[in-house]
């Protein structure tokens, strides 16, 4: 009887598995690629990658559990002594986020409508980011930096979702075969933030484009 490989083989396996996987599918698509193109491209037995995961759609699952689990991170780092710098930075680190999966923002529609776990796994990333979100702009209402009561809170962070889930396919239908401008992209999306800043937000944001 063949003893399964020890637990740090385990998991450096399974983690090169994915690291594959992610690689193939961004520079294709994820109909494009088998299971035994991910086992050839790391050079191991379509058998040894059954013994992590059953099949193609367990591999994209984790990658969206992996990539949730790394926003969650990121919103984590906005500190509630500078949350207006926080969100701007983390904006621009999430686009960088959503660059490193980016074939779910081609193929999610997609995904999603064949696979019922990962259909799940989306609605409530949505519901636990919109309400990060709403969270922390509350936070910034209670410092200054958003005006009190603004009506169109909940649109705004629905924009936010949109601008987030559609950037990366826009790039695409403009004929952009290269990593975009993150930067550039995310001073778009800022745009959507300006309408509820106030002075003192506006100031603030003036003073850090203009230290050298």
């Amino acid at each position: 009887m063949t003893r399964p490989p020890n637990t740090p083989n385990r998991k450096s396996n399974r983690s090169h598995i994915l690291d594959t996987a992610l690689e193939l599918f961004n520079e294709n698509t994820t109909g494009g690629v088998s299971t035994n193109h991910i086992s050839a491209k790391l050079g191991i037995s379509p058998g040894n990658l059954y013994y992590h995961f059953k099949n193609k759609e367990d591999i994209i699952l984790e990658l969206f559990e992996n990539f949730k689990s790394e926003y969650r991170d990121l919103f984590g780092g906005i500190t509630a002594e500078n949350p207006l710098l926080g969100l701007m930075s983390f904006t621009q680190s999430a686009m960088e986020l959503d660059w490193k999966y980016r074939f779910f923002a081609r193929e999610l529609h997609i995904l999603i409508r064949s696979d019922e776990r990962l259909a799940a796994s989306f609605r409530l990333n949505y519901q636990t980011r919109s309400q990060m979100l709403h969270e922390m702009l509350g936070i910034l209402e209670k410092q200054g930096y958003i005006k009190p009561d603004f009506p169109l809170s909940t649109e705004v962070i629905r924009l936010s979702w949109l601008f987030h889930h559609f950037w990366l396919p826009f790039t695409d239908l403009e004929g952009t075969d290269t990593k975009p401008d993150i930067n550039a992209c995310a001073n778009l999306l800022h745009i959507v933030y300006y309408p509820m800043l106030t002075e003192k937000a506006i100031q603030t944001l003036n003073e850090i484009s203009t230290t050298p």
